[in-house]
């Protein structure tokens, strides 16, 4: 065998021992190879597996925290909702409570004032009857014109022509009344009026024709006293008047008006007006 063959076997021999080396070298990689993708399919396994195992986690949180969300809001509209009723119901029982009170103060105002007779007041005004002759003659009738009774009533009248004219004998011109005039007065005990009654008062007496009859009253009942002014005059034979009625307080005519009236024929100054 030449050098030449024998170094081509030698080099084959050479080859074939390189090529197991490296096969080797080859399956030891495979080996790592192997393994690193046995890792790496762990840690990808575990990643998912915790990824998920998160996720679901989460989402039941969330599940349960919309569950409480939801579980809350049916409780604060509940509570809303009773809040709201039982408003209501205080506010209609509060109104009930109000109209039961404005009942009772209504109540209680009837029946006081059906005690005391409220801001009823009572008028005199003159009415023709005929006498026992067959003459008419004038006759004082007292009549309740408010809307509640009047009790204790009593009335006290001074004419005032019979009162001044003992002052306009001869040159006496001082006509002013004095205590011991005012003392001369009618007294009259009427007692307790309903609504709307009366009763005559007085004496008749006669309204002279074409001549001013001039009566002033002092009024007292429960409820207050009054002054009234009456004036009546005969005018081709009837009698025409004009009543004044005011509250008095503290001894002294009030300047509330209740009643300021006169029938239409009644005489007037200039200016339209009453000389009282």
């Amino acid at each position: 065998m030449s050098n030449t063959g024998l170094n081509i076997i030698i080099g084959v021999c050479g080859l074939m021992l390189g090529i197991l080396a490296f096969a080797d070298e080859i399956s030891r990689l495979n080996k790592w190879l192997n393994w690193i993708k046995s890792i790496i399919f762990k840690i990808i396994v575990v990643v998912l597996a915790v990824f998920f195992g998160t996720w679901a986690t989460l989402t039941k949180e969330n599940n349960s925290a919309e569950q409480s969300a939801r579980s809350s809001y049916k409780i604060i509209d509940s509570i809303g909702t009773y809040v709201a009723t039982t408003k209501k119901i205080l506010r209609n029982q509060i109104d009930t409570l109000y109209l039961l009170n404005g009942s009772i103060f209504k109540l209680e105002n009837q029946l006081n004032n059906d005690i005391t007779g409220g801001d009823s007041y009572g008028e005199v005004y003159p009415t023709s009857i005929l006498d026992k002759n067959k003459n008419p003659v004038t006759l004082l009738y007292f009549q309740n014109k408010g809307k509640y009774p009047l009790s204790n009533v009593n009335i006290s009248y001074w004419n005032l022509e019979d009162l001044y004219k003992n002052k306009r004998v001869g040159n006496n011109k001082d006509t002013r009344a004095t205590i011991q005039d005012l003392q001369n007065r009618t007294n009259i005990n009427v007692g307790n009026v309903s609504i709307g009654g009366g009763q005559f008062i007085g004496q008749p007496f006669l309204v002279n024709e074409n001549q001013l009859t001039r009566l002033n009253f002092s009024i007292t009942a429960k409820n207050g006293f009054f002054a009234e002014q009456l004036r009546m005059i005969k005018i081709n034979g009837k009698i025409e008047n004009a009543i004044k009625i005011n509250t008095i307080t503290n001894g002294k005519t009030h300047p509330k008006i209740l009643v300021d009236t006169s029938s239409s024929g009644f005489p007037k100054n200039k200016n339209g007006e009453i000389n009282w």
